[in-house]
């Protein structure tokens, strides 16, 4: 019962007129976002071969969005201490990067007690922005504390 209909309506859209006329797509010009991701011969780059680039290579695109305002002189007043080493919390802004405030530790370069003191980094996974609408992971290492050495 059911395969009859089946080949019903497969015959019947199989003749409709004009069903087997090429579609053609609107002609989009990705040379300037090949150009940025450097893909090979960006003059004649396909979407296709764009986004197969793009995921081999982990990449991220985003529509761009409102800029977040800049706060870079925002700091902390709270002296930590770690063994022996005193510093203070400061704004790490970075407008392309998302998340673009990280806090950063700085030991204060008046006090004498910090030539005697080593940074201890850690390493922050980060989206930097290359080009266009394009978004890279990255890695920024920032201070998070300080230690005599």
């Amino acid at each position: 019962m059911i395969l009859p209909l089946l080949a019903t309506f497969a015959l019947m859209f199989a003749f409709v007129p004009g069903s087997d006329e090429a579609t053609t797509a609107p002609v989009t010009n990705y040379a300037a976002l090949a150009t940025c991701l450097k893909v090979s011969s960006p003059l004649t780059a396909t979407a296709t071969k764009i986004l197969d680039h793009v995921t081999v290579n982990q990449y991220i695109i985003v529509p761009p969005s409102g800029l977040l305002s800049s706060n870079s002189n925002r700091q902390s007043t709270t002296t930590v201490s770690s063994k022996g080493c005193p510093f203070v919390w400061r704004t790490d802004f970075d407008n392309n990067r998302r998340p673009s405030i990280l806090l950063k530790a700085v030991c204060p370069t008046s006090n004498a007690i910090c030539t005697k003191c080593h940074a201890i980094t850690y390493g922050h996974r980060v989206l930097k922005y290359k080009c266009n609408a394009l978004w890279d992971w990255a890695t920024v290492n920032l201070p998070v504390a300080f230690v005599r050495v």
